[in-house]
């Protein structure tokens, strides 16, 4: 099924893959660097499950996911493609891709490789808009860091798990308060808290 359905997806967009588990920042790879606004540059390392050519020099990140996939559907039409700086791995693949192999065309997506799935692919050509968005995210998770900020965020209670949406695999979460979400609602406000701000989309960016 897994193979079947690459082909029929290499086939209808002319893709043809090209390097496998491509590392940056591993072994003597140089690691990404992105430079912030303020002067201050992050440094990443990570390895790339897959990379295809689709023509005219544009390349097609996949990176393989196992599971429903339901976290990430919709991001094609979404203006965050950090979903509030909770998803940064595409973002960062494909300034990996565009600093390594030198283009600038460029799209991401995760694969879910399950039938259960129904082999379903999310993801979204990269833009200076989102490249634009993925810099400010990693400005605030910096600032935060630096600040010693670590904002919990529970998430929605799910029942059927008996925990927090976000709790759900931490090893930490039997210790915490049962009712550590209505602690975080009442901290939100609080002025250590607003580097958080920058997490939620600004409505006012123009169109790339």
């Amino acid at each position: 099924d897994f193979l079947t359905s690459d082909d029929q997806y290499r086939a209808a967009h002319g893709a043809t893959p090209a390097h496998f588990e491509l590392g940056f920042g591993m072994g003597a790879t140089e690691p990404l660097e992105i430079a912030l606004d303020d002067g201050r540059s992050l440094r990443f390392r990570g390895m790339i499950d897959r990379i295809d050519d689709v023509g005219s020099g544009s390349k097609r990140i996949v990176d393989y996911k196992t599971g429903s996939g339901t976290q990430y559907k919709g991001l094609a039409g979404e203006d965050d493609p950090t979903r509030d700086g909770t998803l940064l791995q595409l973002g960062l693949y494909a300034e990996a891709v565009a600093a390594r192999l030198g283009t600038h065309a460029v799209s991401s997506e995760y694969w879910m490789v399950n039938t259960s799935a129904g082999f379903a692919r999310h993801g979204y050509p990269w833009t200076p808009r989102h490249r634009e968005r993925l810099v400010d995210v990693l400005t605030v998770i910096t600032d935060g860091i630096e600040a010693g900020v670590f904002a919990a965020v529970p998430g929605d209670w799910q029942s059927f798990r008996s925990s927090y949406e976000n709790c759900a695999y931490c090893d930490f979460a039997a210790v915490c308060p049962r009712d550590r979400a209505e602690h975080a609602d009442q901290k939100a406000a609080a002025p250590e808290m607003a580097v958080r701000v920058a997490l939620t989309p600004r409505p006012d960016r123009d169109e790339p």
